[in-house]
């Protein structure tokens, strides 16, 4: 699913892809090889690159938002090297195209752009030095990957929504190493889940499952054969037990939109969700991971009781499990 405006203002660290809605499958691609200093003209290669799976590191970004709103963007790939577009002598459109379209390091006058919202969810992204000038990409012939990718990118006047500047963009895929516990117990996925979430922050970490559950029913007896017993084996809130735990950020009584699952990914940070099924009670289960799939975008589900699955974000906010809705959210913190 394409980022919106708002969600390309809040990603941050979160690397990104600039797909071309004329060519399928087809990516802006920057090799910064080379680019360690400042240039007069710049240096590296930005042209194209075909995938039908995940994006490879040249393909993806970082979108660095300015002090004066523009954008500039990074290679993941390369630290500190820029998207560059000098638009000199790009005053009229032409069928090819003009001006150039390299790499520079750091950033400056010819690094910053700004984004253009479409209304099929795609950006234009116009140079914020050289006004009416956009970025345009050629993938003609762009088929398959090639380790030197391919078609041509340069610029573009007047061309604000034109077949050639027009480009979604997305996350890049993102997923944790997060292991998930199996619950001990069947009411017992909030402990299991907490318990989870603390070993991935510390490794080491002395949690049980019933000690926790020992501790937030103030019980003595839970890690023994009372464990299965009414008493011990019954629901509790999580945002509790993360916090005794201090691992929990904030709690939310709502589901997250695809750019705040990006965020929390971002920072190496599981989270906790709270689906409620339809026909009464909930389940705690972990969100480790997102990525797009043939244009759709799912998100990695780490459940105490069924253990790991992939399930569209969509299925995941409506029908986790043909019934569970996505209710509470509880982010969490080293």
């Amino acid at each position: 699913m394409p980022l919106s405006a708002a969600d390309l203002a809040m990603i941050g660290d979160i690397p990104i892809t600039i797909r071309s809605t004329a060519f399928a499958n087809v990516y802006l691609r920057l090799d910064g090889s080379g680019v360690t200093s400042v240039t007069a003209s710049g240096g590296g290669t930005v042209n194209c690159q075909f995938s039908a799976g995940s994006p490879g590191p040249y393909e993806k970004f970082k979108a660095r938002k300015q002090a004066d709103g523009t954008y500039a963007l990074e290679s993941a790939a390369f630290s500190g090297v820029y998207l560059r577009m000098d638009g000199t002598g790009v005053t009229s459109q032409t069928s090819s195209g003009g001006g150039t379209v390299n790499c520079q390091f750091g950033v400056g006058a010819y690094e910053k752009f700004r984004f253009s919202a479409q209304t099929d969810g795609s950006f234009s992204v116009e140079s914020a030095t050289f006004p009416g000038v956009y970025l345009r990409m050629d993938g003609t012939g762009v088929t398959s990957s090639t380790d030197a990718g391919g078609g041509k990118v340069n610029a573009q006047y007047n061309a604000n929504g034109g077949i050639h500047e027009k480009f979604f963009i997305a996350m890049a895929d993102q997923r944790l190493d997060f292991a998930e516990q199996h619950q001990q117990q069947t009411q017992w996925c909030w402990a299991a889940t907490s318990v989870s979430i603390t070993a991935f922050y510390q490794p080491a970490t002395t949690w049980t499952q019933c000690g926790l559950v020992n501790a937030e029913y103030g019980l003595d007896n839970c890690c023994g054969a009372a464990g299965a017993g009414a008493a011990c084996n019954k629901p509790w809130y999580p945002d509790l037990a993360l916090r005794r735990m201090e691992h929990l950020n904030q709690y939310l009584k709502r589901s997250l939109t695809l750019g705040e699952i990006g965020v929390e990914l971002a920072k190496s940070a599981p989270f906790c969700v709270a689906t409620y099924w339809r026909g009464g009670g909930g389940h705690a289960v972990v969100i480790r991971g997102r990525f797009v799939s043939n244009g759709v975008e799912y998100v990695s589900v780490s459940d105490p009781w069924d253990g790991d699955s992939d399930v569209t974000y969509d299925n995941f906010c409506n029908r986790y499990k043909d019934s569970g809705t996505w209710g509470n959210t509880y982010t969490t913190k080293a």
